[in-house]
């Protein structure tokens, strides 16, 4: 305060201002309390004078201040001498305001001062001091109850969360803990249809929040989420990843690929807080939400479709979108599976040999009569076991009834021919289809086997929990029935200096060179292990690394319709003379000196085809896709 009054006088004496101007009077003003505090000379404001006459000393050293983000300075002021010497008092300004004081919330006042005045300030101070921006962390689910409540206490937590995230995307910066706690509550749409329907009178205000706070394309993004956005307890993430842990897994790449707001990821054990995070989710509002709550993490704001990192994954991880429509992702529209399968099929794809998939899924992924589906998967992978849950397990955070699997399949090294048991289905003594998998185990069916009339008038297999039991213990029975190894990435005895193996970078291609700080290393897996190679071959193999970027990208823009032929033609050009002027100085792409340091490569055999050769395999011309 004593200081803010100091400035203000400066303010009537005329020595603020660069031309010696003299105000009548200035006061200092409180911008969050909305209160003047103190008046020099004469303020012609009467009702900051009455105000004045109202405060007592006590409320002017107790007069709070608004939080400013912005640099932190030491204040000049009149020492004894009358020279100006400097203090530890900070200033901070946000436009026109400054802020005076020690830091302390209870000690600061703001003024308002002129551009003039605050260069001056500026001038007498010799440096500057930054904040210190803290080290963002990922956030930590504490409260196992978390996404339980009614569905309209759900609807303004995610309302409140979604508020927040848009204040923090405005300001441009990270969510503080505080923020972070309020987007954990988001628990998405699954289960809150009547938010989206005007016609329903007991939801109108909500309906009209939702209309307000949206944009047209988030809303429809919602609405279309009602179906299938259930997110999961932590009961049961917290049981998947014991079974996990049971199996030896302590770190490695995890994947997330409809991760929500990440919640898989705020469970993550402490035994296994070395992973490296991976998310993907369609949804912008949950995807961005993730981004906050988890900073540490990578999150792709997108369709899984849209993502590619094969045999990149130590362990796949999350709760599956289920649905009977399909997924329009090229590489596997063949197949014609619908979501929650096609989920499984891609990330088996993703994660590398050995690595697990622990998926929860629809029961249809078990027990649908056609068993093309399960015969697919165990050929490309081994069952390690399967929980089916009781009906129940996601009322409280989905508000829905349905009976759904957790699945854990460990990725084979090769695809094989195989149909085993569980690729079959029975019958119970009801008459149902259901997996022989939990015929033989029905110690892995954590309920009581029922039948249930549908909304169509008829009667379904449900799994109806049991009075008296508690799932968290039901699960951890459970997974102590679930077997399997984590085999952790082979690597000989010298690659397992640690000075030679870093992560996979996910845009390098498995089994293939990559330039990092300067030395080369090639991905196998999950991991990327250094080569030591002599001077000539290193220079050889980066020679070859840049022809194999730039052959790529000219495939990708002769596979893209919307490029034109300027832009064809350009990176033609470029290949060309990186191609020539590679063969000066290393020979042919097919000469053995080349194939003995680069045919590891998995692109190897691509860049051979930059070369037509004879019958006797001389080199003949330039392939056409140099001109064509």
């Amino acid at each position: 305060m004593e200081e803010a009054e100091k400035v203000a006088q400066r303010y009537v004496d005329g020595t603020m201002e660069s031309d010696g101007f003299q105000y009548d009077g200035a006061a200092v003003y409180d911008l969050q309390e909305k209160k003047y505090l103190r008046i020099i000379g004469d303020y012609p404001d009467r009702s900051a004078q009455e105000q004045i006459q109202d405060l007592s000393d006590a409320q002017l050293e107790d007069a709070s201040q608004l939080s400013l983000f912005s640099q932190t300075i030491p204040l000049p002021t009149m020492g004894e001498s009358g020279k100006e010497k400097l203090t530890s008092q900070p200033v901070t300004r946000q436009g026109d305001i400054i802020t005076i004081g020690d830091s302390s919330p209870s000690r600061t006042i703001d003024i308002t001062v002129s551009d003039a005045m605050w260069e001056q300030i500026q001038e007498a101070i010799p440096e500057q001091v930054q904040l210190q921006q803290p080290v963002p962390e990922n956030f930590r689910i504490t409260d196992d109850s978390l996404g339980t409540g009614g569905p309209k206490e759900k609807f303004w937590r995610n309302t409140k969360a979604i508020a927040a995230l848009k204040q923090i995307e405005r300001e441009n910066r990270r969510a503080t803990p505080e923020e972070q706690h309020i987007l954990s509550q988001y628990v998405g749409w699954g289960g809150l249809p009547d938010a989206f329907d005007p016609d329903k009178p007991s939801w109108a205000a909500e309906y009209s929040e939702l209309k307000n706070l949206l944009t047209e394309s988030e809303y429809a993004s919602a609405r279309s989420s009602t179906l299938n956005a259930h997110y999961t307890s932590p009961t049961v993430i917290k049981a998947i990843y014991d079974a996990v842990g049971t199996m030896g897994f302590q770190t490695g790449n995890i994947l997330e690929p409809s991760c929500g707001v990440g919640n898989f990821f705020g469970l993550l054990p402490e035994s296994m807080a070395g992973s490296r995070l991976y998310g993907v989710e369609l949804d912008s509002i949950s995807g961005r939400i993730a981004r906050q709550l988890y900073p540490r993490a990578d999150i792709t704001v997108a369709g899984f479709e849209t993502t590619d990192r094969r045999d990149f994954y130590d362990l796949a991880i999350g709760n599956v979108p289920f649905g009977s429509y399909q997924v329009n992702d090229r590489a596997y529209n063949r197949l014609g599976f619908s979501i929650h399968n096609y989920f499984f099929a891609k990330a088996l794809d993703q994660v590398r040999p050995g690595g697990i998939v622990a998926f929860i899924t629809s029961r249809y992924t078990m027990d649908a009569k056609d068993s093309s589906v399960r015969r697919y998967l165990a050929q490309r992978a081994e069952l390690l076991g399967a929980i089916r849950l009781p009906n129940n397990a996601f009322r409280a955070t989905a508000g829905t009834d349905v009976v759904s699997d957790i699945i854990f399949l460990q990725k084979r090294d090769r695809q094989i021919d195989i149909a085993p048991e569980w690729t079959q289905t029975g019958q119970t003594q009801e008459g149902f289809t259901v997996n022989q998998y939990f015929i033989d185990h029905p110690e892995m069916v954590l309920g009581q086997p029922t039948a249930a009339s549908t909304q169509y008038g008829r009667q379904d297999y449900t799994i109806v929990p049991i009075e008296g039991l508690n799932l968290a213990e039901q699960l951890q029975e459970a997974v102590r029935h679930i077997h399997g190894t984590y085999q952790t990435a082979e690597l000989d005895d010298q690659e397992r200096i640690a000075e030679t193996v870093i992560p996979a970078d996910p845009d390098t291609r498995n089994y293939s060179f990559a330039l990092v700080n300067g030395e080369i290393y090639f991905r196998e897996n999950s991991v990327m292990i250094r080569k030591d190679v002599d001077a000539k071959t290193k220079d050889r193999i980066c020679g070859l690394i840049a022809l194999r970027t730039c052959d790529r990208e000219l495939i990708d823009l002769m596979m893209d319709y919307s490029a034109d032929d300027a832009a064809v033609q350009s990176k033609q050009a470029e290949l060309s003379k990186l191609y020539d002027s590679f063969v000066e100085q290393y020979g042919r792409i097919n000469s053995r000196a080349n194939a003995q340091a680069f045919s590891a490569d998995s692109s190897y055999y691509l860049l051979c085809g930059l070369e037509a050769l004879d019958d006797d395999r001389e080199f003949e011309r330039k392939a056409d896709i140099f001109t064509k």
